[in-house]
């Protein structure tokens, strides 16, 4: 029993021990990833806004021009659109940029990913090998205590039934 817990012990500290290391390298991978994703989502969300922008002021001269307003006021609101126009192709500009530099990293960390979850996995797997030998190995020696211990059992079992039978007869 105690055997068998240190060995248990042992094994999970192995397995925590290797596993962890092989495990982390695929945590900041994806981590890397997931930070190259949410700078995306900022740029789609910019380049959204500024689309948005474009309407308010296109909807802004349609009123002020149905509102009969000075052309002063007008001049400002095209002014006011040619800006959001502007701001929205910078914004398209860097979201074009941050999705070339997202595939990129994706076709960067493909063959990452994949060697270190076959690392971690290669890993797991040469544990449980090892742990099931060393179990193996462990119950190959309890097996000769164990064929004694029956042996004398039975044994007793037959002389006491052959005593029983004596004591009768």
């Amino acid at each position: 029993s105690d055997m068998g817990m240190g060995m248990l012990n042992a094994q999970t500290d192995l397995e925590q021990e290797k596993l962890e290391d092989a495990c982390q390298d695929l945590v900041l991978v994806l981590q890397a990833w997931r930070a190259a994703l949410s700078k995306r989502k900022e740029l789609q969300v910019t380049f959204t806004t500024r689309i948005k922008q474009i309407q308010d002021r296109t909807n802004a001269i349609v009123k002020a021009q149905k509102a009969g307003k000075p052309a002063a006021v007008l001049k400002q609101a095209e002014q006011d659109k040619e800006k959001a126009e502007k701001d929205a192709d910078v914004a398209r500009t860097n979201l074009d940029d941050g999705s070339h530099r997202v595939l990129r990293e994706a076709k960067r960390i493909q063959p990452l990913l994949e060697q270190d979850l076959a690392k971690c996995l290669l890993d797991y797997a040469e544990l449980q090998v090892k742990y099931s030998k060393l179990n193996s190995d462990a119950f190959e020696k309890l097996i000769p205590p164990l064929k004694d211990a029956h042996t004398k059992l039975t044994a007793k079992a037959e002389d006491a039934a052959a005593d029983a039978g004596k004591s009768e007869a």
